[in-house]
């Protein structure tokens, strides 16, 4: 029989065998994950495709010009039949993007961004660790470092990035079609799709090497570090989620990956969804290489840029000190300490596994306690978005992140 229609379970990946994964999968998932041969083909299937209704749409704009986009805007704001003679492309895309899913719970997606919402200050350690681990995607990468100023660009970038995941998971943004975070999603995939005419325009991307550039499967490996990562990442800041509280969040993303073009095939719709694609991404796609110390080294040192600390004083230089080494020994602790090396990343410390724990300790304590305590849940999510939105407004201001999603 042909190996690729053999029922036959493939072996782990080697990630997959070490620590934070072997651990974390046992925990959170019941079923075996491995894949068979077929499986792992038709994962692979995805990366000659794109997403072709925006696509076709870039083209659109390409050949009309600044009046293309602001009928984009108009459709995007107001809705595509507020539109006069919309080209057929917009109007295709606007069809798929104006799809709002049966299947959306919206208590749900309710309950996704108040798990969410407890998310403090504590949000940048996270979300480090969680944007750098699609750097070691070398695939992905070629586009990246084709975007130039390696090291310029890496703060702005990630806060960028992190903004966008706010905006999504902010409460009613994907409530509704004209939702703050719906719509950002469909910049963003428009973002996406503008990047990927630029790189097949260009002579040195090897369809060969590379395939099609920011292909369907690299945009599931942008779930895995928001939906998955992010996750196990709060639990580790004592930010503890049980299973029905994790499930939510996986259907908040579920829709979140329908709206920025991801194939319906790859779409995962719940947890053990999410341990299967992690899986065959570890296998098929998170394999590093010498661009991923690049593009996280970049990101490691943009964090001068980043965080909110006065290295001008004493206690600024001590601040971020401790930052540094909270911030290492997390992104150690959740992706491993070989993946985090290949990045860049400096190793775990003993400062930072004492800043870790008494994190964890704290906020273990006080959502506990918010839990029991009437109105406790929501007065801690009121402090914690504060919190976090003053962290946000700072470290927009250090770095001078581009928020219009103009990029493209």
């Amino acid at each position: 029989m042909l190996a690729k229609y053999s029922a036959a379970l493939v072996e782990h990946p080697k990630a997959m065998k070490q620590f934070p994964f072997n651990i974390a999968s046992k925990l959170f998932s019941k079923d075996t994950l491995n894949a068979t041969q077929a499986q792992i083909e038709s994962f692979k299937s995805f990366k000659h495709i794109g997403d072709p209704v925006a696509d076709r749409l870039v083209e659109c704009m390409h050949r009309i010009g600044a009046p293309s986009r602001q009928m984009f805007n108009q459709a995007l704001e107001n809705g595509i039949e507020t539109v006069d003679n919309p080209p057929q492309e917009l109007i295709d895309f606007f069809a798929i993007a104006d799809n709002f899913p049966y299947w959306v719970d919206h208590k749900r997606l309710e309950r996704a961004t108040q798990t969410y919402e407890l998310v403090g200050r504590e949000a940048l350690s996270i979300f480090i660790p969680g944007l750098a681990v699609s750097y070691i995607a070398p695939t992905a990468n070629q586009v990246l470092l084709r975007s130039g100023d390696l090291y310029k660009k890496a703060g702005k970038r990630a806060v960028e990035t992190l903004n966008w995941f706010n905006e999504v998971t902010a409460p009613n943004a994907m409530s509704h079609r004209f939702g703050s975070g719906y719509k950002a999603c469909i910049r963003i995939r428009m973002v996406h799709a503008h990047m990927r005419k630029a790189m097949q325009s260009r002579a040195d991307w090897s369809f060969d090497e590379w395939d099609q550039p920011i292909h369907q499967v690299i945009y599931t490996a942008t779930i895995l570090p928001f939906a998955l990562l992010a996750t196990l990442g709060a639990n580790l800041s004592g930010l503890i989620s049980i299973k029905s509280e994790r499930e939510d969040i996986f259907h908040l993303w579920r829709l979140i990956a329908h709206v920025v073009g991801v194939h319906p095939s790859l779409i995962p719709t719940n947890e053990q969804d999410i341990w299967r694609l992690t899986w065959m991404e570890l296998d098929q796609v998170f394999i590093a290489d010498e661009t991923s110390a690049m593009l996280g080294g970049a990101l490691w040192q943009a964090l001068a840029d980043i965080l909110p600390f006065e290295q001008n004083k004493l206690v600024g230089r001590i601040q971020y000190k401790l930052a540094h080494e909270y911030i290492a020994t997390l992104s150690n602790l959740l992706l491993g300490k070989e993946i985090a090396a290949a990045l860049a990343f400096p190793s775990a410390s003993a400062t930072g596994a004492i800043l870790v724990g008494g994190t964890f300790a704290k906020n273990f304590v006080m959502t506990s306690v918010a839990r029991f305590l009437p109105h406790g849940a929501s007065y801690l999510r009121t402090i914690k978005t504060k919190q976090r939105q003053a962290l946000m407004g700072q470290i927009i201001k250090n770095t001078g992140a581009d928020l219009s999603y103009e990029r493209g």
